[in-house]
């Protein structure tokens, strides 16, 4: 029995001899006995991975020029650009997707980037003065690689505002009999076709589409949105706030006059 508990000790005391000496073993070898952070190579963040925002963003005569940004070290972050996001606006507070343009698109002398537009229109005539106003376009772009997407870039312009514009004999005539009708939660807007000229054989001045402008001060009216009909329904609204509208036809050359304006209430009963 003596034996067996001797026997016992002794085994419990190697055990604990071995453990102290793995525990001391780091020491001795001269290891150390914490991880020294600033010695650790850290891997870039993504946001050091991001594509610079393109530079020299502007808006000539219909077509779009820009230049990329600084280039990062490709062969460390294989940062390489993908793809131009172009946004399009009628104000520069709302603008949306327009294009995706595979990267580099078209180029000159491959450095400067070159996007042509082709559905913006040259803007419209006051019919009152025979004034040519410009119609101004709003623009955002932005370059894409795999990790995410750059800061934008903003330009705005307009074509004819160098002081070329259509004949006026294309424009359409403004919209008639404008209405506003106050709703539950809504505004209904209708209105009849502009009259038609034939301007020539080929060409006359209908209206193809409407776009309409709305806003709370008749004297500040923004571009809401397109509609290809004789009415639209704004969802858009607040109830008991007084809106305004305007309506103008647009077709393949240019808008037209716009119309008179008109406001409605919606409610909310």
């Amino acid at each position: 029995m003596r034996k067996i508990i001797l026997h016992s000790v002794w085994s419990s005391i190697f055990v604990i001899v071995i453990m102290v000496s793995l525990s001391l073993l780091p020491l001795v070898a001269g290891a150390p006995t914490h991880v020294d952070m600033d010695k650790v190579v850290k891997k870039p963040k993504h946001e050091n991975r991001l594509p610079s925002a393109p530079i020299n963003f502007k808006f000539d005569d219909g077509y779009l020029i820009w230049s990329a940004g600084p280039s990062r070290n490709d062969k460390i972050l294989q940062c390489k650009i993908l793809q131009w996001q172009i946004f399009r606006g009628m104000s520069p507070d709302k603008t949306e997707p327009y294009v995706n343009i595979t990267y580099p698109g078209e180029t000159y002398g491959g450095t400067v980037f070159v996007y042509k537009d082709w559905y913006v229109m040259y803007g419209h005539w006051e019919w009152y003065n025979w004034t040519f106003v410009p119609l101004y376009y709003y623009y955002q772009i932005r370059a894409v690689n795999k990790f995410g997407y750059s800061d934008f870039a903003y330009a705005f312009g307009a074509i004819g505002a160098n002081g070329y514009h259509p004949p006026f004999e294309y424009a359409p005539n403004e919209p008639r009999n404008l209405t506003a009708i106050s709703g539950v939660h809504k505004t209904t807007l209708t209105w009849d076709a502009p009259l038609i000229w034939n301007v020539s054989d080929e060409l006359s001045n209908a209206a193809d589409y409407y776009w309409i402008y709305r806003g709370t001060d008749a004297a500040s009216l923004t571009w809401t949105c397109r509609a290809n009909g004789l009415s639209f329904i704004d969802f858009n609204v607040t109830d008991g706030v007084t809106y305004y509208y305007q309506v103008v036809g647009l077709n393949s050359i240019c808008s037209g006059y716009r119309s008179v304006i008109v406001d409605a209430t919606p409610t909310g009963t």
